[in-house]
This record gives structure tokens, sequence and C-alpha cells, in this order.
């Protein structure tokens, strides 16, 4: 059975091939940046701008990948080429780029400070959208766990990286009220903020509000969420946003680069919409549609229905 390659530390190499050391500081500092992107139809969607975000999270870090922005850019195409006749028709691709600040001199945590050879990982692998299907049609549901983010002068949220602990204890709240539900963190003044993968949108009176971008993840699916806002002519703004105007707002969706558009049907076990997705959800997801030239919705469908036979 022929296996994904991918690209490790200047090779090409089975995905089983991969081998991290135990004391590299990605494993055990979660030292470590990352970006994610995917594929409609083969063709990777806004690599430049993952790019240009992970040598922003780079630079943050002070991770020096030994590469520049092109190289990886020109990496992450071979790597879709090596592996394109592993995808079926209908079938897309996730990548990911991972650089860790690398393996100490001497094997403890080592110093920050020290020059080290980083460790490069571009992976890719087959992106499961079936499961997405019921919630495209029926509206997925949030809940707002204990859990909170990381405050802005601790650890900036813009800062793409693995130190990612407090939204790892929000899963775990959320599925002891929910399994099925997405937490969406708090700030530690009651705002909303993000999922751990995902950006937060409502809509009230036909406008999308959406967290001011100081304290989440400038998602590069949220910039193409204002740009077709923009284009179909729907006000979309930056808001403190309080549970309460989720909870009594006319539509609610999460956006992040495997779904594009998830509708919420439900917010802390609150109905917001008895018919998901509402008008605008369903009008940003069908111009989403159209910017990549296939049905979105459709797609997710389909794998769903094969999953099952």
């Amino acid at each position: 059975m022929d296996e994904f390659i991918s690209y490790f530390n200047g090779n090409w190499v089975k995905n089983s091939e991969i081998k991290i050391d135990f004391f590299d500081r990605g494993f055990t500092m979660g030292d470590a940046v990352f970006d994610v992107e995917r594929t409609f139809n083969g063709k990777i969607f806004r690599l430049e701008d993952h790019i240009s975000r992970l040598f922003r999270s780079l630079k943050f870090a002070r991770i020096n990948p030994k590469l520049n922005e092109y190289d990886f850019i020109k990496l992450t195409h071979a790597l879709i080429k090596k592996n394109e006749k592993l995808r079926k028709p209908g079938q897309e691709f996730v990548i990911r780029q991972t650089i860790t600040r690398g393996v100490p001199s001497t094997p403890t945590q080592g110093n920050v400070t020290e020059e080290l050879s980083p460790t490069i990982i571009i992976m890719i692998s087959l992106l499961d959208l079936g499961g997405y299907a019921e919630s495209y049609l029926n509206g997925a549901k949030v809940i707002f766990p204990n859990a909170r983010t990381y405050n802005v002068t601790s650890l900036d949220p813009k800062f793409k990286n693995y130190s990612r602990g407090n939204y790892v204890q929000a899963q775990i709240q959320g599925a002891d009220i929910d399994p099925e539900a997405y937490p969406v963190l708090l700030d530690h003044h009651g705002n909303i903020t993000e999922n751990i993968g995902a950006n937060f949108f409502i809509v009230t009176d036909g406008k999308i509000r959406t967290p001011k971008g100081n304290n989440i993840l400038h998602g590069i699916s949220r910039k193409v969420v204002f740009e077709l806002a923009h284009q179909a002519n729907i006000p979309i703004t930056e808001d403190d946003l309080q549970p309460y105007d989720a909870y009594t707002a006319d539509e609610v969706f999460l956006s992040n680069t495997f779904f594009q558009v998830l509708p919420i049907k439900s917010v802390d076990n609150r109905l917001i919409r008895n018919k998901c997705p509402g008008p605008i959800t369903n009008q940003i997801l069908g111009i989403w549609s159209e910017l990549v030239g296939l049905d979105i919705v459709g797609q997710s469908i389909q794998q769903s229905k094969q999953k099952s036979n």
C-alpha cells in the first residue's frame, strides 16, 4: 500500500519514518510553531497567507528556520505533487508545517538562546470532511467552558504555537458538558475570543460581528470572511462580544481552514435558530464555494455518504 511522503529535515520520507528526538524542545517544552492549509480540488488555498503568518510566529518565537518563505512555499507545492497519486476524486489534502527550536546540546531543556538546528516537518495527509456534513445541514453546538484564553501580556494569541494547555482544558471541560460541542473561550474580562482551531462570528440585524483582533489568532479563514462580506455588501465589524450577544444573535458561525464556515444552532444549550444555516451564513458559504470552484457543503455530504457505505 502506498504511503504519504513528507518533508523532514531536508529529506523526503514516508510519514511512518518521521522520528522526533526525545530531547527536541518541541517535544519537551512545546517550543514550536506551526501552520495548516488545505486543498480544494487538489489546489492549495491561500498558501502565501499561511506561510507569511508562520514566519511572523517564527520571528516572535526567535526560531531561525534556516529557510525563507519562498523555500517553504516551493517545498509545500512539491509535497502536494509528490502525493497527488494518492488523492482520489473528491478527496482533499491537509498540509501542516511544523518547526521546533531543535535538540539542545545537553540532554535537558537547554539554553533557549543556544543556536540550534531547527526540526522542520512539512506533513501531508487526507482531510476528512465527512464529519462536518451534519453540522452544515443542521448546525453545530458551542459552549463557553470555564477555561480562559491566555492574557495577551502572557502569551499573545496571534502567535500560533504548541503551548496550548488552556485550549486542551477547554476541550476537556467542554467534553464533560457536551462532547459534540465546540468550546469557545472567554478572556479574563468575559469577552468571547475563539475556539481552539476556529474564529467566532455572530449575525445581528443583518450585520456580522466578530471578536476584536487583539486577543485572538488572526485566522486566514477569518480574513476571507471579511473579504467575502465586503464583496457581498454585508456589514461586518470587530467588537467586544459577551455571551449575551451570542445568546441573542440571529445567527452564529465558526470559521477555520478545514470547514471554512460552520453554522451553529445552539450556544450553551440555548437555541439560536430552528433552521440552520441562517441566510447570511449560507450566503458566505455560497460565495466561498464560488471562490474555490466547488460545492463545499456538497463535498462534505458526499464524503459522509461514502464513509457510511
